[in-house]
């Protein structure tokens, strides 16, 4: 076609589309009025573009900073499982690359708000997706199941989508969690082969572990009992709020709510929670803790002492020795106590960022500065960055954790580096430690620290991608993690076919980044040739090639013959499906794309139009695939590595 013809139709395809309102060509069709809230399964759907592009245009959508997931054509539409993401809003885009250069531009974007919460009383309807696959015989490739492909039940109103069912029992022996309305299972859950939790309760908003019960408390104030394999769900009283802060003491477990008018005391032994008035409002406290019968419920600027029994607050600087008052006040404060020792730490402002204060205190009312060093932090806010023991601090840094124990001869200080492949920017939002294990909760990641030998392991829920972890409370089996679907157990010495429950272990180190077997060193090398490599749909090869394209052409070469399509790939008769823990070279399979993970946290997959690489930490709908195989055959093993052409 000629070029004056070309622009012709380009100015009348404007034209058009100017008459009808579209200035940016295609667009969503679909957009949910201010402030509505969707759920269950949506369809977004994609209108056609009424400008003439170039042979060369290619689209997109992308998931807030997901990886972009190409369309084919246009109109499209494709089904989104909204259960598969957290509560809250989320941005979809449509993308467009038609310059020279090939980088992606936005035409349009639109903002869903998301609610699965249970709807009190909603009728119970049959998930599309929850469709069992026949059992195949021992001796055949196991048959794709059905519900590994995309539902193919029409798309509700959001009014009329997928309610809550009944809880499932859970299997003999192991804890449960009793469910007030079992979170409904996913497209995703169902392609894995997950078995639906009984663990879905309302958010989490605290927990803790009181004489070996463990104790959630939800965002409502109501408060669930686990124990000896059983659950119990009991009522708060009227008025309760979200917790606060928290505190173990007397057999109990303690807790202000927001406002802080109120202190709560929840007894396993009696089961019963019971409100205490408080003479003075504590609506700043953001740590609580106990000592001598007593709660010291800490704010900035401010440590205050309440009596249990009456509600009676008074302020514990008032008592301190004058030099502890001075550096205290208008910090924000932290209080541990044991027997006759406590702690009081202070967090303030200084002039290269927070720094710590730390005051020990004996029986004998005797007060004295035991150390002051940075915090690492720009700011006094210490939430989820600092844990306090009777004889340590840890602080939680962007570079690692700085372990300060305080000790007859002073004080010992010592950093444990954190691998930098964790989550870049973001700050620990729990911090919980049991003996010397440090578990940490790092943008949506729980990491988990031996502060002995500084080795690392990440955990993803990617067998539950729809959890968020929000809170934790660490024993010396594992930690109970609270999330927003209620209570989940994580325990790395756990051993059986899912070990680590709603999680999958992502061991970190350089040394999982190397490869230990001649296939591994293959597909490590095969991966770093194809860098660089042009994005192309439906290319195969390094002159252009798209996300399925190059993990069959990488795996093809290791003699593992995989389909050209990415949930395809996930569906393959070949390999294993993996819930336990990810190695190098297994294959991550996302909805519309696909990955190779090289170990540490680090994947090789098409990304901003070429093959490059990226982090796992953000990724929250994946199916892990392992086809790598133990031995190179004959004709990979002869392009392997250090392998002579000549005999």
């Amino acid at each position: 076609m000629r070029p004056t013809r070309l622009a012709a139709l380009s100015l009348l395809s404007l034209a058009c589309a100017t008459a009808r309102g579209q200035t940016y060509g295609a667009r969503f069709l679909d957009r949910p009025a201010p402030g509505t809230a969707v759920r269950g399964v949506v369809a977004i759907r994609v209108s056609s573009d009424p400008f003439t592009r170039a042979a060369s245009a290619r689209y997109a959508l992308q998931l807030g900073s997901g990886a972009p997931e190409p369309c084919a054509k246009l109109p499209a539409e494709r089904l989104w499982d909204t259960r598969s993401v957290p509560d809250g809003e989320h941005v979809w885009r449509l993308l467009l690359a038609d310059g020279p250069a090939g980088t992606m531009r936005t035409l349009d974007q639109v903002t869903y708000r998301i609610d699965n919460r249970p709807r009190p009383g909603a009728p119970v309807r049959p998930d599309p997706a929850r469709r069992e696959a026949p059992a195949a015989p021992p001796s055949a490739a196991p048959a794709p199941s059905p519900a590994a492909t995309k539902p193919t039940a029409p798309v509700q109103r959001a009014a009329d989508l997928d309610a809550p069912g009944p809880a499932t029992p859970a299997p003999a022996g192991r804890p449960t969690v009793r469910a007030v309305a079992p979170a409904p299972r996913s497209a995703l859950a169902a392609r894995q082969g997950n078995a639906p939790r009984a663990a879905a309760t309302a958010a989490v908003a605290a927990i803790a572990v009181v004489s070996g019960r463990v104790i959630a408390i939800r965002r409502d104030g109501t408060v669930t009992l686990t124990a000896n394999g059983a659950d119990e769900d009991l009522a708060a009283p009227d008025g309760a709020a979200t917790p606060r802060c928290i505190a173990q003491g007397g057999g109990a477990l303690w807790w202000l709510d927001e406002q802080g008018n109120r202190a709560y005391r929840f007894s396993p032994r009696d089961r019963r929670v019971e409100a205490v008035p408080l003479a003075r409002g504590l609506g700043g406290a953001r740590h609580l803790a106990w000592w001598r019968g007593k709660l010291v419920a800490c704010a900035r600027g401010g440590a205050f002492v309440v009596d249990p029994a009456t509600g009676a607050v008074s302020d514990l600087l008032d008592a301190l020795p004058e030099p502890v008052t001075t550096r205290a006040r208008g910090g924000e404060l932290w209080f541990v106590g044991s027997g006759d020792r406590a702690l009081l730490a202070a967090v303030r402002d200084g002039e290269r960022g927070a720094t710590v204060s730390v005051f020990a205190g004996e029986a004998s009312e005797t007060w004295r500065l035991a150390a002051e060093f940075a915090a690492g932090w720009p700011t006094p806010d210490a939430a989820g960055r600092m844990w306090l023991g009777t004889d340590r601090v840890l602080l939680a840094r962007e570079d690692g954790l700085n372990e300060i124990r305080l000790t007859p001869g002073g004080v010992e200080e010592r950093t444990v580096a954190l691998p930098g492949s964790l989550p870049a920017g973001e700050r620990p939002s729990a911090l919980a430690v049991a003996g010397q294990t440090a578990w940490l909760v790092v943008g949506g990641v729980i990491a988990v620290v031996d502060l002995d030998t500084g080795a690392t392991d990440a955990y993803l829920p990617w067998n539950e991608p729809a959890i968020q972890p929000l809170c934790l409370a660490a024993d010396e089996g594992g930690a109970w993690v609270g999330t927003n679907r209620g209570i989940r157990r994580l325990a790395p010495r756990d051993h059986g076919e899912r070990p680590y429950g709603s999680w999958v272990r992502v061991p970190l180190g350089a040394q999982y980044a190397a490869p230990s077997s001649p296939p591994e060193e293959m597909l490590t090398r095969l991966c770093e040739e194809w860098q660089g490599a042009p994005y192309l749909w439906g290319g195969a090869s390094k002159t252009g090639t798209d996300c399925s394209g190059f993990v069959m052409s990488v795996y093809r070469a290791l003699g593992v013959e995989l389909p050209h399509n990415s949930q395809a790939i996930g569906r393959a008769h070949v390999g294993s499906v993996v819930r336990d823990a990810l190695r190098l070279g297994d294959v991550l399979v996302f909805p519309d794309h696909c990955a190779i993970y090289l170990g540490n946290g680090l994947t090789a997959e098409t990304v901003t139009g070429r093959v490059g690489g990226r982090a796992i930490w953000s990724r929250r709908e994946v199916v892990v695939r392992r086809f790598l195989p133990s031995r190179l055959p004959n004709r990979a093993a002869a392009r392997a590595p250090g392998r002579s052409d000549t005999p």
